[in-house]
């Protein structure tokens, strides 16, 4: 028969091993499918054509992908430029795919075209124009030769 205070070390281990499991991510994707918290940003270096160092910012997911920041209006279209960081084999002239989703579960197609090469640093990129249909919080799906890579969570703003 086990004593009472033989469970307590189980308990607590099991409570530890538990509490370790929610917290430790599962799975290497950027950004599970479902979360609706606005993707962050980050900074890429960058020199003009005269010698002029300065940065981008790029909304996504820092040394994997992302796009230049800027915001999106709802029912406009407006040009953002994607690069891929990484092993460029695995990203150039493969077919770049993105797809909206709102928080109704509503699906849109947003982007569908083939990457390019080298770019700020970049192994890959493309130049897009892309367009939500309505304000609030869309989750784009991020696919490469239909591999999904990630999703980039954007605030639609309403239209003046």
């Amino acid at each position: 028969m086990i004593s009472v205070r033989g469970l307590r070390p189980a308990i607590w281990s099991g409570l530890l091993i538990l509490m370790l499991a929610l917290l430790y991510p599962r799975s290497t994707r950027v950004q599970t499918a479902g979360a609706w918290e606005t993707t962050g940003t980050f900074e890429v270096p960058a020199v003009a054509a005269d010698g002029t160092a300065f940065s981008y910012t790029m909304r996504g997911h820092e040394g994997q992908f992302g796009f230049i920041d800027s915001p999106f209006v709802a029912g406009k279209t407006d040009k953002y430029m994607w690069h891929f960081w990484g092993n460029q084999e695995d990203f150039l002239y493969k077919t770049l795919e993105v797809t909206g989703v709102n928080r109704r579960g509503q699906r849109v197609p947003v982007l569908t075209t083939t990457l390019g090469g080298e770019h700020n640093g970049a192994v890959a990129h493309t130049p897009s124009m892309m367009s939500l249909p309505t304000p609030g919080l869309w989750r784009l799906e991020v696919r490469v030769d239909g591999n999904h890579l990630g999703d980039i969570v954007v605030e639609v703003l309403p239209s003046a």
